[in-house]
Parts: structure tokens; C-alpha cells; sequence
């Protein structure tokens, strides 16, 4: 049950497969968690999730008649934010093998070293605001030398989307140098603080099917 985003500068398409809730007994969050801190068990189901959802097909009206089309057009390039720590990627991370896999399943090429980063940042989760976030990541980034992304089609990966500093920050760094460039934004969930969002897409898309041991 991918979900799309409000739309968001400077991305063609935003979507996710489900919501954080923070503080809550809602079992999505609780696999996300999992996921975020490294439980190989909990990437590798959060993966199946992702893949499942993104080999589907959703209707859209063209001329009248609805059709079948794919959830991504053809992606080019996946790449991936950083995290907080990170300077080189580490490919152990879970979000480096959510977006690898994703590279692979639709057959894109995925560029862990694309982005180039000049310093450690602060953990977003520890309560920066918006302002405070655009400030601590202001610089930070930049794009490996000598890269030509001219009409490319660009997915950047994430788990958990919050505030969405990071992305728009990558995505604008992008398009400053690239503007022919298309972006689209993927992440596991979007945080929101109300409690029964997960329902309809545990009950429909994961209960018996993924997280089966838990």
C-alpha cells in the first residue's frame, strides 16, 4: 500500500509504504526501530515489504480509460542519504541495503558514492527542529567530481522522513548543477503522531505476509 506524499520540492513523486509513530505501541514503528538499529532479520523483511509494494501496478486515468501503470517511471540512478555518522558509505547500513536492493529489483544503477559528504552531523533525533536541521546540514554535501547527471532520473532512499531536510537539501543540491535532472523520493515511512494510521496496511499488506516471527 505505497502511499504518496504532499508534493515536495524539488521532487516529482514522494511516497512511502507506512507511518512512524512515535511513542506508540503501533507495530510498524516498532519494526522500523528494529530496522533502523541493525536487526538483520527486521531489514530483510522491511526489504520483501518494499520490493512486494513496488511491483505493483496503480490505476491511472489517460483519455478516459483507466490504466496500469508502474509506481516508478525509469529510474536511472538510486542513491541514498547518509547517516548522521557516516562520511564514507558503509555498506553495512541498513539503508544502503534497502537502496541497493531497490537499485537491483528495478534495474537502475545504484551510486553509493555520489554524494560526498564533508562531516559527521548531529542525530536529527535528538530533537532539532526544522531550522536547526537546514542549519546543521547547510554545506555539508556535495556531488562527486567529474559526474554528468543531465536528464537523469534520480531516486534518493531513506528509511524514516520527518521533517525531509535531508532529501530537499540533496535534491536541491542536485538540481543546482543538474536542473534537467528528475527526482523522486522513496522512504519507509512518515512520521506522524497519530495512532492508528498503520491499521489499514498491517491488517491489508503485512499481517501473515511479512514479520511473520514476531
Amino acid at each position: 500500500m505505497l502511499i504518496e506524499n504532499f508534493p515536495l520540492r524539488p521532487f516529482e513523486k514522494t511516497i512511502n509504504l507506512c507511518y512512524y509513530i512515535p511513542k506508540s505501541n503501533d507495530k510498524l514503528s516498532a519494526y522500523l526501530i528494529k530496522f533502523k538499529d541493525g536487526y538483520e532479520y527486521y531489514i530483510k523483511e522491511w526489504i520483501k515489504f518494499c520490493l512486494s509494494e513496488l511491483s505493483k501496478k496503480e490505476k491511472k486515468i489517460r483519455r478516459g480509460q483507466a490504466i496500469d501503470t508502474d509506481i516508478l517511471p525509469q529510474i536511472d540512478i538510486v542513491i541514498r542519504a547518509l547517516g548522521s555518522s557516516e562520511i564514507i558509505p558503509d555498506s553495512a547500513k541498513p539503508t544502503y541495503k534497502l537502496a541497493s536492493s531497490i537499485a537491483e529489483h528495478l534495474k537502475s544503477n545504484f551510486s553509493p558514492d555520489l554524494l560526498v559528504k564533508s562531516r559527521a552531523t548531529k542525530k536529527f533525533a535528538i530533537g532539532l527542529n526544522k531550522a536547526e536541521r537546514e542549519k546543521e546540514i547547510k554545506g555539508v554535501y556535495s556531488l562527486k567530481s567529474n559526474v554528468d547527471l543531465s536528464n537523469k532520473s534520480i531516486l534518493i532512499v531513506d528509511d524514516v522522513g520527518t521533517s525531509h531536510v535531508t532529501a530537499v537539501t540533496i535534491g536541491n543540491l542536485i538540481k543546482s548543477k543538474f536542473p534537467t535532472t528528475k527526482l523522486y523520493f522513496f522512504c519507509l515511512a512518515q512520521t506522524e503522531r497519530t495512532e492508528g494510521l498503520n491499521n489499514d496496511t498491517y491488517e491489508k499488506e503485512v499481517k501473515g505476509k511479512f514479520f511473520k516471527d514476531v
